[in-house]
């Protein structure tokens, strides 16, 4: 069995249903209900954690929920199978994982992670999985470990690659005591085109996408197990949705998603996951129709051919990421009022301005609009007011300056009738300053780090040492320098052990949050 795992790098395309215009009467089960990507992964544990914390995972952005059920997992030399009738729901996380739970530190830097799936004990792989050495995931610095999932016909739903390949092994998958078919493959036989993460391996550090879904892909200390992915970084295409006909009684509604950015011929063909609450109860389940469809012409996505009811379309690039999700609603000719939502909530940056632009669905009135603010993305304050909207209106902006370089947003609406909705939350960076390449060495360590930091501009800053229960051990000031910066920070007072440096930019932005190991 090959135990040093390094995989090609090629693009992943995935097929969908060619429409462009049809009526949208499917019945349930007739297609993809949702979007299933792996989210984030770790190959190399850090001293303080099992080899058995090495974990994948799952994420379904939608719209609807999907089963799982025998879909195969495995990284060329291993195949773990997932047990019959697995389902996970729209915005939902799977965990898979070597052991059930995953302590603060070795999944997620702030929650000990329930694993959904133990290989382990699960009785669903193709052999004994080692508990000790690299274990399922390949370690060490040079590691390229691919992660490929397959649906139970060996369809590729997801593949990612840290950097290079090499060679696979055959491999014959559990039946998972005879509920799901065994399936024999060697990946390096087999047409696939892997994402690239293209981050260095570092012990202790996980891959994950910068947002869920997205393309971007960061090389975090155990970022977020089980939780939200949501790093700030760019965007490669910015989206709203019009309903170019809102209103019908012969099958004939119809919105267009509107793609807007640099090159967007590249993300073209966009592929897209349409859903229809058939119940009505606001909810996306196996009983609701899906559709999945392409629209090959930038810079839109046109759906047309539908019947009245409540949607949601979830569309991603042609590089398979980059998801995005909007709702609406298709009223029938009679008018009827129904309820208001958030079509689309983005940022965008003019000069030294944020510039929030919101759409809402819907046709309830709107009574006003809370604008909130956060410079951590927890703790929100209120900025502003917006009165006396409209009854026509409902597409809506807002300029702020804000006084921070990071800061979050959202918008809470509130409708005559009483009813309270929040936006999504998001965030954009102004910082002027730019820090690159942060990383610590020696690590593990013994009396002294050296913190190494290149940044774009002179600036100050400081690290914070924290506890692995984030509780502030020590505060050092730091003098950024153009260019690279290296300061050396003494640990010999620190017992053995992890703990978490974060480093800060002078306007109380986080640069990076970095795991060190004292020996």
């Amino acid at each position: 069995m090959e135990t040093n795992r390094h995989r090609k790098f090629l693009r992943f395309q995935r097929v969908f249903i060619i429409c462009t215009i049809c009526i949208f009467l499917l019945s349930h089960n007739s297609t993809s209900q949702g979007r299933v990507l792996i989210n984030e992964y770790l190959s190399w544990p850090s001293n303080g954690c099992n080899v058995t914390s090495e974990y994948i995972e799952l994420f379904n952005f939608g719209p609807g929920p999907v089963n799982i059920g025998c879909y195969i997992i495995t990284d060329g030399d291993y195949a773990i199978t997932i047990p019959a009738n697995t389902i996970i729901q729209p915005g939902q996380y799977f965990v898979i994982a070597g052991q059930d739970n995953l302590p603060i530190g070795c999944g997620n830097i702030s929650a000990t992670t329930t694993v959904n799936l133990n290989w382990n004990t699960c009785n669903c792989t193709s052999g004994a999985i080692p508990a000790t050495g690299d274990g399922f995931l390949t370690d060490g610095g040079s590691g390229s470990e691919q992660v490929v999932l397959f649906d139970p016909n060996l369809n590729v739903i997801d593949a990612i690659v840290r950097d290079i390949v090499e060679p696979s092994s055959l491999i014959t998958t559990s039946t998972v005591a005879g509920t799901c078919s065994s399936q024999s493959f060697d990946l390096d036989n087999m047409a696939i085109n892997y994402e690239r993460v293209g981050e260095s391996q570092g012990r202790g550090n996980s891959f994950a996408r910068l947002t869920n879904g997205g393309c971007g892909w960061l090389k975090d200390p155990q970022q977020s197990a089980g939780a939200v992915n949501n790093t700030p970084g760019p965007q490669s295409y910015n989206a709203n949705i019009t309903i170019t006909s809102s209103n019908t009684c012969t099958n004939t509604g119809a919105v267009s998603v509107n793609i807007t950015g640099s090159n967007i011929s590249q993300i073209f063909p966009m592929k897209y996951t349409l859903a229809r609450d058939v119940d009505s109860n606001g909810v996306y389940n196996f009983s609701d129709a899906y559709l999945n469809g392409t629209d090959s012409t930038p810079s839109s996505i046109t759906i047309g051919g539908l019947v009245e009811g409540r949607y949601r379309v979830v569309i991603e690039t042609a590089n398979g990421c980059d998801l995005k999700s909007f709702d609406f609603i298709i009223l029938n000719c009679n008018n009827i009022v129904l309820p208001a939502y958030f079509n689309y909530f983005n940022l965008s940056a003019l000069q030294n301005k944020i510039i929030l632009q919101w759409q809402i669905g819907g046709n309830e009135p709107i009574d006003k609009f809370e604008i909130q603010k956060s410079a951590d993305g927890i703790n929100f304050y209120s900025a502003s007011m917006l009165e006396n909207i409209p009854a026509s209106d409902r597409s809506f902006s807002y300029i702020d300056s804000p006084a921070q370089a990071m800061m979050f947003y959202k918008i809470k609406l509130f409708t005559k009738s009483g009813r309270i909705l929040n936006s999504s939350v998001q965030s954009h960076s102004a910082a002027p300053t730019y820090y690159f390449n942060t990383k610590v060495f020696p690590n593990p360590a013994i009396n002294f780090v050296t913190l190494e930091t290149e940044s774009s501009t002179a600036s100050q800053g400081w690290v914070e040492m924290r506890s692995p229960q984030n509780s502030l051990l020590k505060k050092i000031d730091l003098k950024f320098i153009s260019g690279k910066n290296e300061h050396r920070i003494a640990v010999d007072f620190l017992s053995p052990g992890a703990y978490f440096f974060r480093v800060y930019s002078g306007n109380n932005s986080i640069i990076r949050t970095l795991r060190v190991i004292k020996q």
